[in-house]
């Protein structure tokens, strides 16, 4: 029997809103990690999204 694993990408979003009053924040930025390797660095834009 022989098997192959299949890679399945998939997608990410990533929202930041303020504690006090859970307004979105533009500019924030994120690291995105697989594991212990940096993928990227991304910001929210005005949508509050990246």
């Amino acid at each position: 029997l022989q098997m192959t694993n299949k890679k399945i990408r998939g997608s990410v979003e990533l929202f930041k809103f303020d504690k006090d009053t859970n307004r979105p924040l533009e500019g924030v930025k994120f690291d995105l990690l697989n594991g212990d390797k940096k993928v990227g660095t991304y910001t929210t834009d005005s949508a509050t999204c990246c």
